[in-house]
This record gives C-alpha cells, structure tokens and sequence, in this order.
C-alpha cells in the first residue's frame, strides 16, 4: 500500500499509530465527543492517505491548536473545558499533555519542513 521507504508521512503515521489512545482520550476528556470524533477521523486519514491534503493540513494545525489550549477563536474543536473538567495544571496529565503536544509539534514541523508546507512549519501555536 505504502511505499515505508519513500513515505513521507511515515513520521506523522507512527506518530499517531504510537499516540492514537492518549490524543483521543486528551480530545475526549477536553473536548466532548465532537472532539473525540474528530481526532478519530483525523488518525483514520493520516493511516490511510497516500499523501497529505488540504483538509489533512487544516486538521493537523487545529488538533495542535487545540492540544496547545488555544484560546476559543482559534479552537475549531469546541468549547476548551470547563473549569470542573480542565485537570488542574499541576496534575501530572497536564505535563503529559504538553508532552505529548511539543512531541506532535516537532513531528508536523519536520513535516512541514520536508514537503516544503509553510502551514506545518508554524511551531506551537498559530
């Protein structure tokens, strides 16, 4: 199906593949269900597309938006958690969130770098 050798989105595949339960649990938790079904549909594309697209590049940049606690105008995943369901920021999912959003972010800013897409080569947030 893939050519592993040449893919440029091996990467961002194992990325995701390695990832795919904590980012929909984060985008559950955080999000809501609208959320959740979202990154699923998001790991679902990365997996199967042959090559990045348009909407793939939009989606990626909101799920960092999103996992960087983006303020609401740039938060295309919903409403940001409510105070009694945002974990206090001193609960150690909070430092695995960060974790895992620098690591998300340096694999789309390679990326981006890679496939010549200035959209992906925005570190943090946008």
């Amino acid at each position: 199906m893939f050519d592993f050798l040449n893919d440029p989105l091996n990467e961002l595949r194992e990325f995701a593949l390695t990832h795919q339960e904590v980012l929909q649990n984060i985008s559950s938790l955080l999000g809501g269900g609208r959320a959740l079904r979202r990154t699923q549909h998001l790991l679902d594309r990365v997996a199967m597309a042959p090559k990045l697209t348009r909407y793939m590049i939009n989606e990626l940049n909101q799920l960092r938006s999103f996992l960087y606690f983006d303020d609401e105008a740039h938060n295309p995943y919903g409403n940001h958690p409510s105070s009694d369901v945002m974990p206090h920021p001193e609960t150690p999912i909070i430092e695995d969130i960060c974790l895992l959003s620098d690591g998300f972010n340096d694999v789309l800013m390679r990326l981006g770098k890679a496939e010549n897409i200035p959209l992906l080569q925005k570190g943090g947030l946008l």
